[in-house]
């Protein structure tokens, strides 16, 4: 699963993804039970997959955006939905500048960023945010 994962990361390009996507949710997503590893997906994908500068910069798929479609797929099972966006934001809960990475937060902080302009209400459910109007 995680060389399937560094190829999505790493090679795939926007435009081209969604065959991509169905062969990785047919091969490693399929079943009520094979939700419970998206939680460690995630994880692992913010934690372990720090793409360089030059795959930034290129039309490669971004994590944020693999992660985006995993919050997705788990809209069904609230649990599970919610345990992805805590493993999502547990690095930026408890970041410590002295030991960790920007990386590690950067997939949560793109994820927001990019949605807000298209699907703001989405975006707020997504994440868990709840903002209250005076």
């Amino acid at each position: 699963m995680e060389t399937q994962l560094r190829f999505l990361l790493g090679n795939v390009k926007l435009g081209s993804h969604k065959r991509h996507q169905v062969w990785f949710l047919k091969k490693f997503l399929l079943g009520p039970e094979k939700e419970t590893v998206l939680i460690d997906i995630v994880r692992f994908i913010c934690c372990a997959v720090h793409p360089t500068n030059e795959i930034i910069r290129s039309e490669i798929m971004p994590r944020w955006a693999v992660i985006g479609w995993f919050l997705e797929l788990c809209r069904q099972n609230q649990y599970v939905e919610g345990r992805v966006k805590l493993a999502l934001f547990y690095d930026w809960l408890f970041f410590d500048e002295r030991m960790d990475s920007i990386m590690n937060v950067e997939p949560a902080v793109l994820l927001m960023l990019w949605s807000i302009p298209h699907l703001s209400r989405c975006d707020h459910e997504r994440c868990g945010i709840s903002f209250q109007r005076d």
